[in-house]
């Protein structure tokens, strides 16, 4: 007997240490860095993981009300097709209020220039000689194509 593939509903929680501190706390021992990397509000994603639905993520998201500018750091959990879905959820989540701006560091271009080659991002340009990354490339969520 073969069961029916269901659909789990991703969604973004407001950060509350309370409730998702251990989760951090937990993956940061993976050495990964939570530190905001940009002054904004703090989600926790929560989708597709190597263990099934559960946290995914945390999202900080800066911008104005007519420019989301989020900023995810995955958890080691969420392995690159999980993230491929989960991003693609939250890109269209977001750009139902906004349009969205993506700011990349050149050494994490390879994920976003996937997206952009299958008409989902738009590349928007870069800047040079930044401190400390060197350059960042930014890139448009295209809402239209969607």
């Amino acid at each position: 007997m073969r069961l029916a593939r269901t659909s789990l509903v991703h969604s973004l929680e407001l950060y509350s240490f309370e409730k998702h501190s251990t989760i951090l706390y937990a993956a940061a021992l993976s050495g990964i860095d939570f530190t905001p990397v940009v002054v904004s509000e703090r989600f926790v994603g929560y989708g597709n993981t190597k263990y099934g639905f559960g946290p995914a993520c945390v999202l900080d998201l800066a911008g104005t009300e007519h420019v989301a500018e989020p900023h995810v750091t995955w958890f080691p959990w969420t392995t690159p097709a999980n993230r491929v879905v989960n991003f693609k959820w939250a890109m269209n989540f977001l750009a139902q209020s906004r349009e969205i701006l993506l700011t990349v560091q050149k050494d994490q271009i390879k994920f976003f220039e996937h997206f952009a080659k299958k008409g989902v991002l738009r590349k928007v340009g870069y800047l040079e000689n930044m401190p400390i990354v060197g350059e960042i490339h930014m890139y448009q969520y295209k809402r239209s194509t969607q």
